[in-house]
């Protein structure tokens, strides 16, 4: 059975995760499969591998199979900074999940001097760190995009004081020109980010939070990061533009609204054709998921926008059957050879329970509707009315 995209859902993400790749890692013996599988467990849908100043293609690639049709991998990199007092800045490199990452891994290596010989001579892991500038500016060339610690979160940025002037100007200008997304600590600190810090700096960051993991056996969050969008990096291109699809807490608002009533969402609508049908054509075959957020179905001409949208009327019991432009004696349900009673069409709810009609079945009249349904035949004839006529549809309706 053929499976449409559904488009933007708010998903869990972490975008700050180690594995036994990191120099620092708690148990080297973890495997690739344990960390899926703790990560789907704790209901994370994308994540974005971070080890501290390496890129392990081999691991990555591994993870990312393992992972498949579960959680989308995000390939990464985690720097120390020069910048900061005793507690370094730290920066985060994250790109797209199709990224060519041999040629990624080469050029940072070359470019801020992590090869395996550069990192014997600055003393070992505990030694390195790279230009803070120079480092975004490599990431941002590669097409990867750019995360700090903020707020109250260990090796923050907000190690740089604000006591003198130039330390102000140099943060301000640190996130204007290289910053793309701040990962704050605790999600208290969203109110003073929102309240006190963009406002100042004249620019909104989209805030994330994250597990920081070193330890898969003892993963926790400290709260969830909820992201409205595709599971892949490209969503992160909306996020930068609208910084409210991200939401940190619990559960977001229009997540919870589905869960406390779930007999008013539509999750699905499937169709397939009766076994044993002589009829050649498939013309309806498969399952249209249905984004709890819709406000509309577009498409071009014959693409079968009102054929979706007359089948949802169908199986939600609408009141203007005899309106309908397709499901009608003219068209698909024609007596003569009607296809219409060959397939069968199922309307899915959130709770799972399920509306399931023949595309030839009628409306129940006696029963109630489920979906309040307009067909566009029926707004074409009120809106063709004279309007000031007596018992007009179109008067009645906006006088209600």
């Amino acid at each position: 059975m053929r499976h449409l995209p559904i488009g933007s859902l708010w998903r869990k993400w972490d975008l700050h995760f180690h594995t036994p790749s990191s120099f620092d890692y708690a148990d080297k013996s973890i495997t690739d499969e344990k960390i899926i599988d703790t990560l789907v467990e704790a209901g994370i849908e994308v994540v974005a591998v971070t080890d501290h100043h390496v890129i392990d293609i081999a691991r990555i690639s591994n993870l990312s199979t393992i992972a498949a049709g579960r959680i989308s991998i995000l390939p990464g990199i985690e720097f120390r900074t020069e910048l900061g007092g005793k507690q370094k800045v730290h920066l985060i490199g994250i790109f797209p999940e199709n990224a060519k990452l041999k040629d990624i891994w080469t050029t940072v290596q070359g470019k801020l001097e992590l090869t395996t010989g550069h990192i014997e001579k600055k003393g070992g892991d505990e030694s390195v760190y790279v230009n803070f500038r120079e480092a975004a500016d490599v990431i941002h060339d590669l097409g990867g995009i750019v995360s700090v610690h903020a707020g109250t979160k260990s090796n923050t940025i907000e190690t740089i004081g604000n006591k003198e002037l130039f330390k102000q100007r140099l943060k301000k200008d640190l996130i204007r020109d290289y910053i793309d997304l701040y990962e704050i600590g605790k999600a208290s600190d969203v109110t003073d980010y929102e309240a006190k810090v963009f406002p100042n700096i004249g620019k909104h960051i989209p805030l994330v939070i994250c597990s920081d993991n070193h330890d898969i056996k003892n993963y926790a969050l400290k709260a969830s990061c909820w992201i409205k969008g595709d599971p892949c990096f490209c969503s992160f291109q909306q996020i930068k533009s609208d910084p409210n699809r991200v939401f940190i807490g619990d559960l977001p608002p229009a997540v919870d609204r589905i869960k406390k009533n779930p007999t008013k969402y539509i999750k699905a609508v499937q169709y397939k054709k009766l076994p044993g049908s002589p009829l050649p054509e498939e013309w309806f075959s498969g399952t249209v998921q249905i984004n709890p957020g819709l406000v509309g179905i577009i498409g071009n001409k014959g693409s079968g926008k009102t054929a979706l949208a007359e089948t949802i009327g169908l199986l939600g019991n609408c009141e203007l059957e005899k309106h309908f432009s397709f499901l009608n004696e003219a068209k698909f349900r024609q007596p003569k050879g009607s296809k219409a009673k060959h397939f069968q069409a199922s309307l899915v709810w959130a709770n799972d329970h399920q509306d399931i009609k023949l595309l030839s079945d009628s409306t129940n009249s006696s029963n109630p509707a489920s979906i309040s349904y307009i067909p566009q035949n029926y707004l074409e004839t009120i809106c063709n009315e004279v309007v000031n006529l007596p018992g007009s549809r179109l008067i009645s309706s906006l006088s209600q």
